[in-house]
């Protein structure tokens, strides 16, 4: 899908990469394997006087890390699972005490100074309403109360985009003349969600990535600010994707 490059294409980024999904991607990354590493890492840059050389702190992704919380967590309280804490007055314990551990975690490395960004994986569900069904991208994390890892995540960060790869048409022609349209692509549908053609129209067809920052009842993301455009197409080049986020956010605001 491109979320590692996409997050590489900030400059001077500093990247948390716990998935090895970076290693061949320019700027500054840092393996972490263990959630013993995430937490020497934020006492090191919190420790460290200059943190200027950095632009943003990425996380990539931070489901990952929270696997890395929830494997370290269990195997401190000598549990298997966290519900093997609950019964009576301890009912959920185990659940709060491994969510209140990343969550602290992630605030310290949202507290540095610098802006902080992350990635996630999702998780597919079946939505039904009435007759009719569709699925629903979720983000990857456990739990649907108030107090669950899913909604404090929620509250410490925005979930500003959804990537995904929309189904596009080129547009343009294909004379001298036209050759600064010939790039140009209008979305079709998302996911894959085709219109109806007519028999007769025939298009080609691709598979373009789209960054969309107003939910959708496929997804939830949504950009609060309202400064940016409801979605971007970013370029085959995926070094150009955060100036091209950039621009839009530019020409929105013009």
């Amino acid at each position: 899908m491109g979320k590692s490059s996409l997050l590489a294409s900030i400059p001077n980024i500093l990247i948390v990469d716990p998935d090895k999904g970076c290693a061949a991607l320019p700027g500054y990354v840092v393996d972490v394997k263990n959630w013993q590493d995430c937490i020497s890492l934020l006492k090191q840059l919190q420790t460290e006087k200059d943190l200027s050389r950095y632009s943003w702190i990425g996380l990539d992704l931070s489901n990952v890390v929270y696997e890395f919380c929830y494997n370290f967590m269990c195997s401190k309280l000598s549990i298997d699972y966290p519900s093997d804490m609950e019964g009576g007055k301890a009912r959920g314990k185990g659940w709060a005490m491994i969510t209140k551990e990343f969550i602290t975690w992630l605030r310290g490395m949202g507290n540095l100074g610098l802006p902080l960004i992350s990635t996630c994986h999702v998780n597919m569900i079946e939505v039904k309403v009435k007759s009719r069904s569709f699925n629903r991208a979720i983000v990857s994390f456990p739990g649907g109360s108030a107090t669950s890892t899913f909604q404090k995540v929620k509250e410490a960060f925005d979930i500003v985009g959804y990537l995904t790869l929309d189904v596009t048409v080129p547009v343009g022609g294909d004379d001298a003349g036209d050759k600064n349209k010939l790039d140009v692509r209008k979305l079709v549908a998302s996911d894959t969600n085709l219109l109806n053609l007519p028999p007769q129209q025939r298009v080609e067809m691709i598979d373009t990535r789209v960054i969309h920052f107003q939910p959708s009842q496929y997804w939830d993301a949504q950009d609060t600010s309202r400064q940016l455009p409801a979605k971007v197409v970013l370029p085959e080049d995926w070094s150009q994707d955060w100036s091209t986020i950039l621009q839009a956010w530019k020409a929105k605001g013009e």
